[in-house]
């Protein structure tokens, strides 16, 4: 890490580092479809698209030695993707609601952060930087009101990393992230949408023990808040943001082989309307693992969701109506939703669905074994 303090003396006048380049290079090919079904038997298609997404980046790092203390690391990132999508909707293409064509798009990210080192073994730092998201290949290409194919992100950080008695490293910090627009996910129509830029701020907390030679603990947690920086007049929250996240466990390794790990993660309930009126469920797991390794072949077990928790995986807020729900061609009576879910209308005024949490099922209790060649 740019971030580790050194035990290495630092010459007391300013040093240049050689700069560091990199390149690299992704290609994805995806076949993206949803379709209407009854009964599990499928109907037609809402989107059926095949999707060719690459992208090539070229990178540059130098580090600056200020002093015996303190150092500057700058870096520059280009980045270049390109997106080319065929629907395969053909009975749709004649009426001009295809979204099939080609766009590409450049982004520059300036990074650089600043490392104050008071002692060998403490690093204070700031950190600033440019980045980007790609946001969904379908709306980049479409012809009426495309997104935008990359959305610039301004981040920023100010924080401390220690590493004390050889076993214990902890490191905290603040940070920002501003994003120029949000991806929402629109299920029933099987897209993304572009929203409004929003703001997070949060802390995060990572520590890392060395028990013993072989056993070793961590853990890491963080704490943030998402808004978008335009109250449209429904809310400001940005629905299924995480407000809080916790990763931690017990990992032992010996030296001959045999290896295990107990892993706890959670994550805390969020809104899932930006005005917070519905709220998804937070969920909390505990994972084991152990495994043996013999020169390059390892065998292995794990045992997910130890406890058998019930909790909810995928959670949306979504407006659904029932059979035995009121009829579409008239206003929502008194009462039309049960507690806790509240009533939709649309253009007419009539009566739609009500909104509430569609969820998938987490996985109950499950044991995967698996074998690993290493070479």
């Amino acid at each position: 890490s740019l971030l580790q303090a050194s035990a290495a003396a630092v010459p007391s006048r300013p040093h240049h580092q050689r700069a560091v380049p990199g390149v690299s290079a992704r290609f994805d090919d995806i076949h993206n479809s949803l379709y209407y079904q009854q009964n599990r038997e499928r109907l037609s298609p809402v989107v059926e698209h095949d999707i060719r997404e690459s992208s090539l980046a070229l990178y540059a790092k130098e580090e600056v030695s200020l002093s015996r203390w303190v150092r500057l690391i700058v870096g520059l990132r280009a980045d270049y993707f390109s997106f080319d999508v065929t629907d395969r909707r053909e009975d749709l293409a004649t009426q001009g609601d295809a979204s099939s064509g080609v766009r590409g798009d450049m982004l520059l990210s300036p990074k650089a952060t600043l490392v104050i080192s008071p002692h060998r073994v403490v690093d204070l730092y700031v950190n600033f930087g440019r980045g980007f998201h790609s946001n969904d290949a379908r709306g980049v290409i479409r012809a009426v009101d495309p997104v935008t194919p990359l959305t610039p992100a301004l981040g920023y950080e100010v924080g401390a990393r220690t590493r004390l008695f050889q076993r214990l490293d902890l490191a905290a910090s603040f940070w920002g992230l501003d994003l120029d627009s949000e991806l929402v996910w629109v299920g029933d129509e099987g897209r993304t949408d572009s929203s409004g830029a929003t703001r997070r701020l949060g802390f995060e907390f990572e520590g890392r023990l060395r028990i013993a030679d072989w056993l070793f603990a961590d853990l890491d947690l963080t704490v943030n808040n998402a808004r978008f920086t335009q109250n449209a007049g429904n809310g400001n929250a940005v629905a299924l943001a995480p407000r809080f996240t916790i990763s931690s466990g017990l990992s032992a390794m010996t030296k001959f082989g045999l290896r295990s790990s107990l892993r706890f993660t959670g994550i805390g309930a969020r809104p899932a309307t930006e005005d917070e009126f519905l709220v998804a469920q937070g969920a909390w797991l505990l994972d084991a693992f152990v495994g043996y390794r013999w020169r390059f072949i390892e065998v292995g077990l794990s045992v997910e969701n130890l406890t058998d928790s019930r909790y909810r995986a995928a959670q949306f807020a979504t407006t659904s109506r029932l059979s035995s729900e009121p009829s579409t061609s008239a206003p929502p009576p008194p009462n039309a939703c049960p507690t806790s879910t509240r009533a939709q209308t649309g253009p007419d005024g009539n009566f739609i669905g009500c909104e509430d949490i569609n969820f998938s099922p987490g996985s109950p209790i499950n044991v995967q074994g698996r074998i690993t060649l290493y070479f």
